[in-house]
């Protein structure tokens, strides 16, 4: 989801058209969630990329993407991957120079969202594939 200047939203798949340059990508953040089982006790992680956005009827948070159980990177950084990743997505040069590290995984997981978000699109479209015809009695048009 984009939000542009005049405060509306615009809900589009990536990549970003060029008429919406101006608009900016709302915040994207890496969510850790921590899980036990209940019968050994062990605690499991994982990470999520999550697009947080404001709307009518308040703040929502959506999961773009699994990321694993290990991201590779200290926690400090995973707020300069989710940067890198969402410039990426939307085709915006940094004006941040990232770590080689960071930079690496960004490209990963933005070509896997893209892949994902790509399959969602040919998912809700494919339905509707289907021509659709009419039928319409010419002499019921009326000339003007």
């Amino acid at each position: 989801m984009f939000i542009c200047s005049d405060g509306k939203f615009l809900f589009r798949k990536f990549p970003l058209p060029l008429e919406f340059m101006i608009c900016y990508i709302l915040t994207m953040f890496i969510k850790k969630t921590i899980k036990t089982d209940r019968s050994t006790g062990k605690k499991y992680s994982s990470y999520y990329l999550v697009e947080s956005s404001r709307t009518v009827k308040g703040p929502r948070q959506r999961t773009l993407l699994y990321m694993g159980s290990e991201i590779g990177l200290p926690e400090d950084e995973h707020k300069f991957l989710a940067q890198c990743i969402a410039e990426i997505v939307a085709g915006q040069q940094s004006f941040l120079p990232y770590s080689e590290n960071v930079a690496k995984l960004a490209q990963t997981y933005a070509s896997q969202l893209i892949r994902h978000l790509s399959n969602d699109d040919s998912e809700t479209s494919s339905g509707n594939l289907e021509p659709e015809f009419l039928s319409i009695n010419i002499n019921s048009i009326e000339k003007s």
